[in-house]
């Protein structure tokens, strides 16, 4: 028996639940969120401008190793709960979010 809530033909609708938000000013500099919350198993990212990505218990972001997030784009990804993303910018500052999600 699944828990998700279902829409009016009885369908399920995926589901998550927003938690703890962390936003970062990108730079030209790599920098990192903080630790996730333990049992974090999901997080929502968006970013304002093209931003460089990539997860790790200690990552350095660069152009070469990083997961392009295009600018306006919502992804959901799949980390661990030691994780945490840095982020550099492609070629402009802007701001980056990353929301736990439960």
């Amino acid at each position: 028996m699944t828990s998700l809530a279902r829409d009016i033909n009885g369908q399920n609708i995926q589901e998550l639940r927003p938690g703890t938000a962390q936003t970062l000013t990108t730079s030209g500099t790599s920098q990192q969120t903080a630790a996730l919350t333990a049992g974090t198993r999901v997080v929502r990212v968006t970013a304002t401008t093209d931003t460089w990505c990539l997860l790790g218990t200690n990552p350095t972001v660069t152009s070469a190793n990083g997961t392009l997030l295009p600018a306006g784009a919502v992804e959901y990804w799949r980390v661990n709960d030691t994780d945490k993303i840095a982020v550099l910018q492609v070629s402009g500052a802007g701001s980056f979010n990353c929301v736990e999600a439960g």
